[in-house]
């Protein structure tokens, strides 16, 4: 009966590069924390304008608000009624996005990590990271569209959850780094996306 032995998979002192040798000559490592960078820097940057633009939108769309930008106003006395309505239903929309979106993650994720056992990673990583980005084009497609409504955004925020990217980057980073270095590596790929959101 043949054994396997699996001292081979681990990393020797002496003629085994570091954690960081290792993950930095591996170019799909690199790749995998360089996207989880990226796509944390542009939800970054556009988070803070998301609920002034759709509260914004609504109020005009369903409340019939014609006045300057809801964001405009400073004060509670000023604060026009119908963005306050639209501030209501901006609040609505997500929190159904959000229980939505977290049920088809929940639904989808064995299917999809099984499917990528078998066909592999590239195809549905890539279509994990261009779902992802949808609500950042409808972001400003808003702004360009007066006529768009929003609820656009909350549609796609839901979809894109039925490949998550980040969990397709954990299963790509566990096919590249040896056992010892996988929780190292998770570890570095979520540093990198909190830090794109300080």
């Amino acid at each position: 009966e043949t054994q396997i032995d699996i001292e081979v998979l681990l990393p020797k002192e002496d003629d085994e590069p570091s954690f960081f040798q290792f993950f930095v000559k591996s170019r799909a490592a690199v790749l995998v924390f360089t996207t989880c960078l990226l796509l944390s820097l542009g939800w970054g940057s556009t988070i803070g304008v998301t609920p002034a633009v759709i509260s914004d939108r609504y109020a005009r769309q369903k409340h019939g608000y014609t006045g300057s930008d809801c964001a405009s106003f400073n004060n509670d006395a000023s604060f026009p009624a119908e963005c306050s309505k639209g501030f209501d239903d901006a609040q609505g929309a997500e929190a159904v996005s959000n229980l939505s979106g977290k049920m088809i993650e929940f639904t989808f994720s064995a299917v999809i990590g099984s499917t990528s056992d078998i066909h592999g990673r590239k195809f549905l990583y890539t279509i994990g990271i261009f779902l992802s980005i949808t609500t950042t084009i409808i972001l400003v497609l808003l702004q360009v569209l007066p006529n768009l409504s929003p609820n656009y955004y909350y549609v796609f925020s839901s979809l894109r959850h039925f490949i998550s990217w980040l969990t397709l980057s954990f299963m790509c980073l566990s096919d590249i780094m040896p056992p010892p270095w996988r929780a190292p590596s998770y570890a570095l790929v979520m540093t990198a996306f909190s830090l794109a959101f300080s």
